[in-house]
């Protein structure tokens, strides 16, 4: 992303989708399931582990075939016959169902978590929606740098109209404040 200072452009969200976008989709999901992955196998221990690998193995398996076959066959410049992106289209299906078998095969027999192998299913598809809404967040949210001059005047004018006001929480703690080495009060606070 392209930024001013430490401030992101308004055009975050256009800048986002560049040559470089599946690998940092890539090291993202990496990070996600390192992090996932010790959670998993602490709480659901090797069963939790092992679905939670195999789904996000696939999802990034996918999430690759899709991306190598939109750079290669899907080029202004490469003229296929749509028999053969069909053909292609159709070839995925057989793996798919071996991929498919394979899952639910972990999982009837219980060397796998079902629920942790949907989760690692869904870590590649989280990943990209999560980075989508920070992306949008970050191009309408994005404050354009605030002059110190602005801030120095804002101070200033609240310092004219009077002391700076105090929070109610830290005027109440200012109060019930005890001596230093004191002995803590037993029984119920003062009511204020």
């Amino acid at each position: 992303m392209r930024t001013v200072g430490i401030y992101p452009g308004k055009d975050a969200l256009e800048e986002q989708y560049d040559e470089g976008y599946f690998g940092r989709v890539y090291r993202t999901s990496v990070v996600v399931f390192g992090i996932a992955a010790v959670m998993l196998y602490g709480r659901g221990g090797l069963p939790a582990l092992i679905g939670f690998t195999y789904g996000a193995a696939v999802s990034l398996a996918s999430l690759r075939a899709i991306e190598l076959f939109a750079r290669h066959f899907l080029r202004p410049e490469r003229h296929l016959k749509r028999a053969r992106v069909a053909m292609l289209m159709v070839l995925k299906l057989p793996v798919l169902g071996l991929v498919l078998s394979g899952a639910a095969w972990l999982a009837a027999h219980q060397v796998a978590n079902v629920f942790a192998l949907v989760g690692g299913v869904a870590l590649v598809q989280t990943v990209i929606f999560l980075k989508t809404v920070g992306a949008a967040l970050v191009a309408a949210l994005s404050p354009e740098p605030v002059p110190a001059q602005h801030v120095i005047e804002a101070v200033a004018r609240a310092r004219r109209s009077g002391a700076a006001p105090v929070p109610a929480h830290r005027e109440r703690a200012a109060a019930r404040a005890r001596p230093a080495g004191a002995p803590a009060q037993q029984g119920l606070p003062a009511a204020d």
